[in-house]
């Protein structure tokens, strides 16, 4: 039997520490990205052509 079943709350708090330590762990690591940096994501794709597409 999973013990979170015959103890619940045990279970929930097996989740929030897990969450907790999760999130603790992602702050440390995390590297930071300088505001001043400037991400241009406006650029276009190219259009693809499907007539040049074969099935065989």
């Amino acid at each position: 039997m999973i013990p979170t079943m015959s103890h619940p709350m045990a279970g929930i708090m097996a989740l929030l520490v897990n969450i907790v330590v999760t999130a603790t762990v992602y702050a440390v690591i995390k590297k930071d990205i300088p505001r001043d940096v400037i991400v241009d994501n406006d650029y276009e794709e190219e259009d693809i052509d499907l007539d040049d597409i074969k099935v065989s």
